[in-house]
C-alpha cells in the first residue's frame, strides 16, 4: 500500500534563507474511505513563513497488472491511526 500525493497547495507568506531554522507543525486535518489531508504550517519566528495542504491517496498496486496504482480504502491500524484529525505535532530543526 503506499499514500501518493495527488494535489498540494501552498502559500509562501515570508521570506526566508536557506540557512534559517524554522518551526514545522504538521497535522492530519481531514481523513476520507481513502484519501486524507496533511496541513504543514512553517514559522519564522513569530510569524508565518508558508502553509502547505496536501492531499493523499491509500493506494495499492493495480489488480490489472498493469504495474500502476489504484485507490484503495484505508484498513484497519492504517484508518485507527489517521482516521480522525489531530492537533499539530510540531518537529524542531
Amino acid at each position: 500500500m503506499g499514500i501518493p500525493v495527488v494535489d498540494v497547495h501552498v502559500r509562501f507568506l515570508l521570506p526566508w534563507l536557506y540557512a534559517e531554522t524554522l518551526e514545522v507543525e504538521s497535522a492530519v486535518t481531514e481523513s476520507g474511505r481513502n484519501s486524507f489531508t496533511v496541513n504543514h504550517r512553517f514559522q519564522r519566528g513569530q510569524g508565518l513563513a508558508a502553509e502547505i495542504a496536501e492531499n493523499r491517496v491509500w493506494s495499492a498496486q493495480a489488480a490489472s497488472g498493469s504495474g500502476g496504482l489504484e485507490s484503495k480504502a484505508a484498513q484497519g491500524a492504517l484508518k485507527e491511526k489517521f482516521g480522525a484529525p489531530a492537533e499539530p505535532a510540531t518537529i524542531k530543526k
